[in-house]
């Protein structure tokens, strides 16, 4: 009989282990998942920075041909973004034809260095007026 309680606890000690482990396992696996998760959305949301960002030279650019630096304007909303834009122009005289250079920044943001959440993109284009 002695021998058999002594079989039993050793029975006891092994599931414990066993759950133990299992529960490590867990874990680790859902801290995997979640670190992957932030990463992803991060992710996008530098991607959706990046598009508003190029709407917002697309609108500078469109702006600027149609009315020089002084159309463009100083900011827009894109998708929860704030774009801020800016224009930079020069005249060229090239072989006799007169035409304009434009070069457009826009730089899309949200969020704060502070809060850990900033995603923050600019894109720089130039383009040529018509002679």
């Amino acid at each position: 009989m002695r021998d058999r309680h002594h079989q039993q606890g050793f029975a006891l000690i092994s599931a414990v282990l066993l759950i133990t482990g299992i529960l490590t396992v867990a874990t680790v696996s859902a801290l995997l998942l979640s670190g992957r998760s932030v990463t992803t959305a991060q992710g996008l949301e530098a991607l959706r920075a990046h598009y508003a960002a190029r709407s917002g030279v697309d609108v500078a650019a469109a702006q600027a041909l149609t009315g020089g630096c002084a159309n463009v304007a100083a900011s827009l909303p894109v998708e929860g973004l704030t774009v801020s834009l800016g224009c930079e122009s020069w005249d060229v005289n090239e072989a006799g034809t007169q035409y304009n250079v434009y070069r457009l920044t826009a730089t899309a943001a949200r969020g704060s260095i502070e809060q850990g959440n900033l995603v923050r993109r600019q894109i720089q284009i130039s383009v040529v007026g018509q002679p």
